[in-house]
């Protein structure tokens, strides 16, 4: 399973690969990588440093995204 950091301007997550793949669908016609900053991770990345350290820098809330109604909450659909 591949997991991925994405981030908009006022959020930040780690998501699996099914989850990325929902952003791109309700985004689409759109290219979300110019939309959000998204980052694949490596197993061997501590995701509590990555957490720590982009609160840190960005003060950016971390959130979980799973489903359709918290990626549009959390402002990762552009309507």
């Amino acid at each position: 399973m591949d997991y991925y950091l994405i981030e908009n301007t006022k959020y930040f997550a780690i998501v699996e690969e099914y989850v990325l793949a929902k952003i791109k669908r309700l985004n689409k016609g759109r290219n979300i990588h110019s939309l959000y900053t998204i980052k694949k991770l490596n197993d061997e990345d501590n995701w509590d440093n990555i957490i720590n350290d982009k609160h840190e820098k960005t003060n950016k809330r971390y959130t979980c995204i799973e489903d359709e109604e918290e990626i549009r909450d959390y402002g990762f659909v552009e309507e």
